[in-house]
C-alpha cells in the first residue's frame, strides 16, 4: 500500500508550504449564507468526510470545505490499515496530521474515524492469534487517541459492530475477539487515552426500525450503562431505489432517550447515473428528511455528509456502477439541488414548540386559553393544548419573536417595562418591538430531558422570564426579573424548549 509520507512531501514541494502550514481558505465572514453559518444558528454541526488528496491539491475543494462545513471526518486517513501498515509500531501519521492541522486552521471540529472496524485492519494482523490481535488493536487505539488528545473532538470508536444477518448478532470479528467484552475493552482504552473526547458507536442500516436497529440499541444501552458511550452514529447511506427515511426521526429520538447524543454521520443519497426528474426530486427529499430528522431531535448534534462532491465520492467508485452522484455538489464542485435541500432545511425560520419550566416541569401557558390582547402568561400542567404551543420566529441567531399559535398574538413585557416583576403578557405583534423580542441564552446544567435549556431574556430590559418565586403549582405567574448568573437546569428561570433545535 502506498505510504502517505512521500506523497505529501511531494505535494509540499509542488504547492509551497501548503501542507506544512495548512493555511486557511477564504474567510467565512465574507459568506454568511453558508451551511456552516446556518447550522450554527440551529445549534448543530454540519460536516463532511474529507479526501486527503483533494484537500492537498484542489483549491476549489479546499475552499468549499472551509466555507461550508464546520466539522470534518477523516474518510480514510485515521483508519488502522492506513496508519500502521507494517506493524512493529511503525506509524505513518502524515495524512492524519495534515487533516487535523488543516481543520484547526479552518476552525473546524474533528471527528476521528474509525478506531476499530472489521474492514480496516492491517494485513499483518491476519497472522496473529485472537489474543494477539486484540492486544494489537488496543495498543493502536491507545496510541492513536493519545496522539490527538484534546484535538479530535469525537471518535467513532467501534464501526459497524452489528451483523446484517437475520439474527442481527455481533459480527464474527468481534465474536472471535471475545464478543461484547472486546468492544468494552476498546471503549475503556479510548476513554483512558482521552477522557475529554466524545465516544461513539457507528453503523449503517439502523436508521429504520428492525432487528438490526434493535440490536444496535441494546448494545448502546449496555455501553451507556457502563459510562462508556457518549453518542450513537447513524451512517445514513441512502438510495432513491429503496429508501424513504420516513421513520428516521423516531429512531433518532428512541436512541436519544437513552441520554446519549445522536448524529447523522455519513449521509449520502445515490441516484441512477442517468437520473430522471423524479429521481432528482426524491434525492433532494431524502437529504431534506435526514436533515430535518436531526433538527427535530434535541440531542442530535451534527449532520455529516460522506463527501460533499461527486468528483471525490466513494459512491462513484463503488461496486454499483448504475447508482452514484450521491453528494451535494457536482463534479465541477457546483452546488446541486441536494445542497439547496439541506440549505433550506437549516434555514427554516419558524419552530412551533412548548417551553417547560425547569423547576416545576409545567408548561408556559396563556391564562384560560385567552385569545385577547393583555392576557397574562402562567405555568400550567403540560397538556399539549394550543394555549401552550408557541411559534419561535427567528429574527437573528438565538433571537426570536414568540407568538401563540392559537391566536397569533406575541409575547411581550407589559407596558415595555424594564422593572422586575413586570408581567409577561400576549399582545398585538409589532414588528421589531424590543419588548416583544427575546434572546434564548443557553443555561448551565446537565441538559437532561427532551430538549435544551435556556434563559429567555427580554431584549429591551436584559431581564429573564421566570416563574415568580419558584412557584411549583399551576397558575404560577410568569414575569421578568434580573437574570441569575449561573442557573441550574432546575432553576425557575430555565426553560426546556422541546422538539428540536431552535
Amino acid at each position: 500500500m502506498r505510504r502517505w509520507g512521500p506523497v505529501i512531501a511531494l505535494l509540499a514541494a509542488l504547492l509551497g508550504s501548503m501542507v506544512a502550514a495548512a493555511p486557511a481558505g477564504p474567510s467565512t465572514e465574507a459568506t454568511p449564507a453558508t451551511l456552516r453559518t446556518l447550522a450554527a444558528v440551529r445549534g448543530i454541526k454540519i460536516g463532511s468526510a474529507v479526501n486527503i488528496t483533494a484537500l492537498a491539491t484542489d483549491d476549489r475543494y479546499r475552499d468549499t470545505l472551509h466555507q461550508q462545513f464546520d466539522s470534518v471526518t477523516a474518510e480514510n486517513a485515521m483508519k488502522w490499515s492506513r496508519l500502521e501498515t507494517a506493524g512493529d509500531d511503525a506509524y505513518d501519521w502524515s495524512a492524519a496530521d495534515y487533516l487535523v492541522e488543516t481543520a484547526e486552521s479552518f476552525g473546524q471540529k474533528i471527528r476521528g474515524h474509525t478506531l476499530a472496524w472489521h474492514n480496516s485492519n492491517p494485513t499483518w494482523t491476519s497472522n496473529l492469534s485472537a489474543a494477539e490481535r486484540d492486544a494489537a488493536m488496543l495498543e493502536h487505539v491507545r496510541t492513536t487517541v493519545s496522539r490527538y488528545a484534546g484535538r479530535v473532538d469525537v471518535w467513532d470508536v467501534v464501526n459497524e459492530p452489528i451483523s446484517d444477518k437475520d439474527d442481527a448478532r455481533l459480527r464474527d470479528y468481534w465474536t472471535d475477539l471475545g464478543g461484547e467484552d472486546a468492544i468494552v475493552r476498546v471503549f475503556e482504552t479510548a476513554r483512558a487515552a482521552d477522557p475529554t473526547a466524545r465516544l461513539y458507536l457507528n453503523d449503517y442500516n439502523v436508521e429504520h426500525a428492525g432487528a438490526k436497529s434493535d440490536a444496535y440499541y441494546a448494545l448502546a444501552a449496555r455501553l451507556k450503562s457502563r459510562g462508556l458511550l457518549d453518542g450513537v452514529g447513524f451512517q445514513t447511506h441512502l438510495t432513491t431505489r429503496v429508501n424513504e427515511a420516513t421513520g428516521f426521526r423516531a429512531v433518532l429520538q428512541r436512541f436519544a432517550d437513552l441520554g446519549v447524543e445522536v448524529a447523522v454521520t455519513e449521509l449520502d443519497v445515490r441516484v441512477p447515473m442517468a437520473p430522471t426528474a423524479e429521481d432528482k426530486i426524491k434525492q433532494r427529499l431524502l437529504f431534506r428528511r435526514a436533515t430535518n430528522a436531526c433538527l427535530a431531535v434535541s440531542r442530535c448534534v451534527s449532520v455529516t455528509v460522506w463527501g460533499f462532491t461527486d468528483s471525490y465520492s466513494w459512491a462513484n467508485a463503488d461496486d454499483d456502477p448504475e447508482y452514484g452522484n450521491a453528494t451535494l455538489y457536482d463534479t465541477a464542485i457546483e452546488a446541486k439541488g441536494t445542497y439547496w435541500a439541506v440549505y433550506r432545511a437549516l434555514a427554516r425560520r419558524d419552530v412551533d414548540t412548548q417551553a417547560v419550566a425547569g423547576h416545576s416541569g409545567r408548561c408556559l401557558h396563556v391564562v384560560n386559553g385567552s385569545t385577547e390582547p393583555g392576557a397574562k402568561l402562567q405555568q400550567y400542567t403540560c397538556t399539549g393544548s394550543t394555549s401552550q404551543v408557541f411559534r419561535f420566529r427567528r429574527l437573528a441567531p438565538r433571537t426570536f419573536q414568540i407568538t401563540n399559535t392559537a391566536n397569533g398574538l406575541c409575547l411581550g413585557i407589559d407596558g415595555a417595562s424594564r422593572a422586575d416583576r413586570a408581567k409577561v403578557i400576549q399582545e398585538t405583534c409589532v414588528e421589531g418591538a424590543p419588548a416583544q423580542t427575546f434572546v434564548l441564552r443557553p443555561a448551565t446544567g446537565d441538559g437532561a430531558g427532551d430538549g435544551r435549556q435556556y434563559q429567555i431574556v427580554a431584549q429591551h430590559s436584559g431581564k429573564c422570564v421566570e416563574v415568580r418565586g419558584g412557584n411549583l403549582t399551576n397558575s404560577g405567574r410568569v414575569e421578568q426579573s434580573a437574570c441569575h448568573r449561573d442557573p441550574a437546569h432546575t432553576d425557575n428561570q430555565v426553560w426546556t424548549v422541546l422538539w428540536g433545535h431552535l
